[in-house]
């Protein structure tokens, strides 16, 4: 053998030899090895990666993989080139499987190794996840106490946790507590923090009732794919623990006489006032308590007051019986560069009117002294007050003066609203009620720029108009489907949110769009062109996603949100919670079709840019071309070529019509629409109005209207308006609307200008509810129009008592009456309160024939009697009724397919 040939042979991990191969080959081809699955098995679901790593070739190489169902004998992929990992999916429960891996140098494709046929790394089963999953492990202790922090011990099966818990499996953890009571219907709380891999530690709110029968449950999420036994888009549940008791122990800290809880930058030799506070206006509950400085207990300071007359890290040790806490360190700090004071807002603004915010003084010692202003007028307050409740906006200022030290004056800001801006998460949800799902997660969510959330604020969540029973926090875990709102009050301000649908079983339908031409289901292309495909409302509660072209699966995976259309066809997307949801066929949804064409001549789209439209020059026109479409490029100007304008840009000199020729090496030609451009001219408006929560609102809400737009010109002026006339002072990128109007957004640039679609907000006007609709029934139900106004859903009830909920303003009640009856609206309420209602309905219940017969025989009608002049009668598909003698009378005659046979002295009188 020469000596340059080398041998290279394939060896199990287990040092078991099975089937391999040996190559004879001029390099080192190294057999690929196993890093996953492990352990034998994957989850069903996602399925998981498969990693072969192909470290140490002397040679660049290829990876070709094989999968064979060994259970059911199929060969899944056969010597396919992969990369060096392969995600599959769509694995059955209980089969098992076998992989392979081939790597091929891409010099001499006769130099391979291989891993070999039976080699036990490689085969493994797909199993559904345990229902032990999570565990929780005996507390420890029967007692805890509130506001002090519970640790929760837990373990998890079913792989390695020596990289942590979030980068074994992309999930996140939560805490659940049940009520005092031990139930999980509403979990009192619902934790978000975990500090190791087996202990997840939370503190225990202060307000929570006391009681012995509390329990807590751990639920992991799971978000990514992963090759143990937790899948994809799915949430597990421990089994609860045992019952504990909750002693109740109220939260504490340190302050100061301005009620600030973080102090320093003091001048030397001054003396701060420290004090125990349990929140404004609480009464300091009877304890011991022990002032420390630097760790060591202070000689006498056991009472709730305490003058700090030396630097140092300040803490206090409460104690009620068995129950004890220490606050977090505060600082005392001396500075010799004067008197550090600025204000300090204990609330989040904007403040609605009626409510109050305390401003502080951050520099409080025994000797300083303060003045206050607003607006620049001086406030009356006692010199020695070191705080100022703000119940109105404007400009507060506050002058520090402490002896010896110096004096200093600062400023800050108050907005106060007339009423609440907020809304509740409101894209689509669902349940999807299979096993480890079902729930979602509401919350109050935030639309004032710069952040706000309610202080001081209480909070009550419904569902289908009725209050939830302990759905008194800023956020709602719900597992049953309705219509929810949250109605939140802070001092004399209430407010409603817009209300959030949660579906109890079906998946929102994923909207499908093309890149180029969001708005047109039918897309035209050159031959060999590709255009890209996106599902738009990407906050689908879905992690799996299957394209389809003419009704067959071209790619699926995960979170998959975009797919490249080769060729023309009919294309769809389905969106699913999980793989494992596709294959069952639940939890899901397909979006409706876009079709692409190809054609020799296709139109282009070009876009009238109005960043500086105000004298023409410098107006840029745009080109968006399909995807990897080299094309020239010709713009034109009323019809005649421009010389040299070839690109994809075009800066427009002067006032002219413009439109775009493009073509292709393969002579498909592309044309666009025309675009008139003038000076001063008004331009197409540069962006979209949103209207955050919803245009229809409760009284003494607000609602947000915002200008939406990528990147916000630079030099625009605005100006909102409200019901045609400019709002002085709007001249922002939103606007706070607390009154019923149409409103539209101006945007102007020099004397070019733009101005938005109307936007109907309504506000504290009544909802209403109007009946019509006279029907004529013969079985079945009648169904009553029922027209509504304002925020829904609305509760109806009708005059006979019954009841049903509408989500739309166009509804129908259902009605089964069995003699003829008129109807009327008793009441309509919907999360506003109760409305106005109008109109009725009345059923008129007709006759209509059970058989051929004679008219005048009462077997021939349902009623078991002969029609009346007053009745409204059917004849039914198949019958034939005789009317050969005598009048039969009716006050219509409705035919349904049967026959009325008139012969002899018989005649049909109608008194219609």
């Amino acid at each position: 053998m020469p000596t340059s040939t080398r041998l290279k042979i394939a060896w199990l991990s287990l040092g078991l030899c099975c089937c391999f191969r040996i190559a004879i080959a001029q390099h080192i081809i190294e057999s690929p090895r196993p890093f996953a699955p492990e352990g034998g098995v994957v989850a069903s679901s996602y399925g998981g990666f498969f990693w072969y790593p192909g470290n140490g070739n002397d040679e660049p190489v290829k990876f070709r993989f094989f999968l064979r169902d060994v259970t059911s004998g199929d060969t899944l992929v056969n010597d396919e080139e992969k990369n060096l990992s392969y995600g599959m999916s769509g694995l059955l429960v209980g089969h098992t499987y076998e992989w392979r891996v081939k790597a091929v140098s891409t010099v001499d494709t006769s130099e391979y190794t291989s891993t070999g046929d039976n080699n036990p790394n490689f085969i493994f089963t797909c199993v559904d996840p345990q229902a032990n999953a999570i565990q929780i492990r005996p507390l420890p202790s029967t007692s805890f106490c509130a506001s002090n922090t519970l640790k929760v011990p837990f373990q998890y099966t079913g792989f390695d946790a020596s990289s942590g818990f979030y980068g074994n499996i992309g999930s996140s953890l939560k805490l659940m507590l049940s009520d005092e009571q031990g139930s999980f219907d509403q979990p009192y709380l619902f934790y978000y923090s975990i500090t190791t891999n087996d202990t997840v530690a939370v503190t225990l709110p202060s307000t929570i009732k006391p009681g012995s029968g509390y329990r807590v449950r751990i639920m992991v999420q799971t978000y990514n794919g992963s090759y143990n036994q937790f899948k994809s888009g799915f949430t597990y549940y421990s089994e609860p623990s045992e019952p504990f008791e909750i002693k109740a122990f109220k939260p504490f800290s340190i302050v100061d006489a301005a009620g600030n809880t973080r102090y320093g930058g003091f001048c030397a030799g001054k003396s701060i006032p420290l004090k125990v506070s349990f929140g404004e206006g609480v009464e300091i509950p009877q304890a011991s308590y022990q002032w420390m400085r630097n760790g060591a207990a202070i000689p006498g300071a056991t009472n709730v007051t305490y003058t700090a007359t030396e630097e140092g890290a300040y803490t206090v040790t409460r104690q009620v019986g068995t129950c004890a806490a220490q606050t977090s360190l505060d600082y005392v700090t001396y500075n010799s560069f004067g008197v550090a004071a600025f204000i300090q807002k204990d609330f989040t603004e904007p403040l609605c009117q009626g409510n109050e915010g305390i401003l502080r003084a951050t520099y409080v010692t025994s000797s300083a002294t303060y003045a206050w202003y607003r607006n620049d007028t001086l406030l009356t307050t006692p010199a020695n007050q070191p705080y100022l409740v703000a119940t109105k906006g404007g400009t507060y200022g506050m002058t520090v003066t402490d002896a010896g030290c110096g004096t200093r004056t600062t400023t800050t800001t108050v907005l106060f609203l007339p009423g609440l801006l907020f809304t509740i998460s409101d894209w689509g949800y669902t349940l999807c009620s299979a096993q480890y799902n079902g729930r979602v997660l509401l919350r109050q969510g935030n639309t004032y720029p710069g952040g706000v959330f309610f202080q001081n604020a209480n909070y009550q969540w419904f569902r289908n108009n009725q209050p939830i029973e302990k759905g008194t926090q800023n956020q709602l875990l719900t597992f049953k489907g309705g219509d929810y709102h949250l109605r939140v009050k802070q001092g004399q301000c209430e407010g409603i949110s817009n209300t959030v649908h949660v579906d109890s079983g079906g998946m929102p339908k994923p909207i499908l769009i093309a890149q180029f031409n969001p708005t047109s289901r039918h897309i035209e292309l050159c031959p060999n062109e590709s255009t890209t495909l996106y599902v738009e409302n990407q906050f689908l509660p879905a992690e799996y996603y299957v394209w389809k072209k003419e009704g067959l699966v071209v790619a699926e995976g995960y979170r998959l949100y975009a797919y490249e259309a080769q060729g023309p066809g009919t294309y769809s997307v389905g969106a699913y919670s999980s793989s494992i949801a596709y294959q069952q066929g639940y939890c899901g949804a397909e979006s409706d079709p876009i079709v692409v064409t190809y054609r020799n001549q296709t139109q282009v789209r070009i876009i009238q840019s109005a960043e500086e439209c105000f004298k023409v020059r410098g107006k840029t026109l745009f080109y968006q071309a399909p995807n990897q479409a080299p094309r020239t490029r010709q713009w034109y100007r009323n019809g005649e070529l421009i010389p040299g304008a070839t690109e994809t840009t075009y800066e427009v000199p002067q006032a002219g019509t413009y439109h775009l020729r493009t073509e292709n090496q393969a002579g498909c030609v592309g044309l666009s629409d025309s675009i008139v451009v003038s000076e001063n001219q008004k331009f197409t408006f540069p962006g979209r109005i949103l209207a955050y929560g919803g245009t229809d609102r409760c009284a003494g809400n607000g609602v947000l209207l915002a200008f939406e737009q990528n990147i916000p010109p630079y030099g625009y002026r605005y100006t909102w308006k409200r019901n045609g006339q400019p709002i002085p002072g709007a001249n922002q990128y939103h606007l706070e609307v607390f009154e019923s109007g149409d409103y539209t957004f101006m945007a102007r640039f020099d004397t070019c200008w733009a101005e938005s679609a109307p936007i109907p907000v309504r506000i504290g006007e009544p909802v209403t509810a109007t009946l019509s609709g006279d029907t004529v029934l013969f079985s079945g139900v009648a169904r009553l129009p029922v027209q509504l106004t304002g925020l829904g859903p609305f509760t109806i009830r009708m005059s006979d008592g019954s009841t049903s909920l509408a989500q739309v303003t166009s509804y129908t009640h259902s009605v089964a009456p069995a003699q003829t009856t008129t109807y009327t609206l008793a009441q309509v309420k919907n999360p506003c309160g109760t409305g106005l209602t109008s109109g009725s309905a009345t059923v008129t219940v007709g006759i209509y024939s059970v058989q051929s017969g004679d008219w005048q025989d009462p077997a021939t009608w349902s009623c078991g009697c002969v029609p009346t002049a007053e009745a409204e009668v059917e004849i039914r598909s198949g019958h034939v009724v005789n009317l050969t003698n005598g009048t039969g009378r009716a006050r219509n005659l409705w035919y349904a397919g049967g026959t009325l046979a008139l012969g002899g002295a018989g005649q049909l009188v109608l008194n219609q």
